[in-house]
């Protein structure tokens, strides 16, 4: 039998810290692993709105950090843009780590 999971990354660990989570969209599901997922972009936690400028000269570079942690070996992270797969690191380990 498979077992959904869904994981918030909250504030604190209280009915508002979750609602918070759940409201900015700090969240992620898996099929049956406990996987620890961070993913920022420009220090912005996955989830949240951000408003860019969209004029050229304005447009700075964006630091996107990536941290995994599975309880299983990891073979592949990939960032996907617009359904499209713009960066992937094939890994060979429990928990990975890049920018």
């Amino acid at each position: 039998m498979n077992v959904g999971l869904t994981f918030a990354l909250v504030k604190s660990l209280t009915r508002r810290g979750i609602l918070e989570a759940l409201r900015k969209r700090r969240v992620y599901a898996s099929t049956g692993q406990e996987v620890f997922i961070d993913f920022r972009v420009n220090d912005h936690i996955m989830g949240e709105e951000v408003i860019l400028s969209k004029k050229p000269y304005e447009v700075k570079p964006r630091r996107i950090h990536v941290e995994v942690r599975s309880p299983v070996v990891i073979k592949k992270v990939s960032i996907i843009r617009n359904n499209v797969e713009v960066y992937s690191k094939e890994v060979n380990s429990k928990s990975v780590s890049f920018d």
